[in-house]
């Protein structure tokens, strides 16, 4: 265990690179917000934009190459540069809906996943082709996209719980596995996808 100093209350973080990236808030009524980043070894620290005001969800942040991409509270996904002092961050794609709370950021090739309630959805780096699908309604905060060029979602609850797929560069929702526990918290690799259901379960499926 080591201690990275300093943090500043980063509600998330993300690595890539041999950097960790986060952001934060400048006092307690957040009059700036700064994206910021240190090696992974520790400080120095670099503020990458400095902003007036919180406008960003840094509660979901994914680096991934030259940019980190975040949520944005006016109900959007924003990106910026990640190798250095840069402008603030820029809206590649629009929610569904703009009162849409997200849930998770997830990246998979030239493609940025996003979840929010009732929906799933994936845009292009430089903000070209974006296209969602329709999801029930849930707060499961299950998502992942992997990297055989699905993404996988989670509804549904105790006596209903399921998980969905689909390919969406030509976006149809299809049952993947049910009868599942309230499962969330998915991830995958080459192999296989990944959840946590209640009951202390962890479980895979090919």
């Amino acid at each position: 265990q080591q201690t990275l100093p300093p943090a500043s209350g980063p509600p998330a973080i993300s690595v890539d690179g041999g950097r960790i990236h986060f952001m934060d808030g400048q006092a307690e009524f957040c009059p700036a917000q700064r994206g910021r980043s240190m090696s992974v070894g520790g400080p120095p620290v670099v503020d990458l934009f400095n902003q007036q005001f919180c406008p960003n969800d840094g509660r979901y942040i994914k680096a991934v190459g030259s940019y980190v991409f975040a949520g944005h509270f006016t109900g959007a996904i924003v990106r910026y540069w990640s190798g250095g002092p840069g402008a603030a961050p820029v809206v590649i794609a629009s929610l569904p809906n703009q009162f849409d709370l997200l849930q998770k950021i997830d990246t998979q090739g030239e493609w940025v996943y996003w979840a929010v309630e009732d929906a799933v959805g994936r845009v292009n780096r430089d903000g070209l082709n974006p296209t969602s699908v329709a999801r029930a309604t849930t707060f499961r905060t299950g998502m992942t996209a992997a990297p055989n060029g699905m993404v996988y979602w989670a509804e549904g609850g105790s006596a209903d719980g399921r998980l969905m797929k689909a390919d969406l560069s030509a976006p149809a929702a299809m049952l993947f596995v049910g009868g599942l526990n309230t499962p969330q918290f998915l991830t995958s690799d080459a192999t296989h996808v990944y959840w946590a259901e209640s009951g202390a379960a962890i479980k895979r499926a090919p």
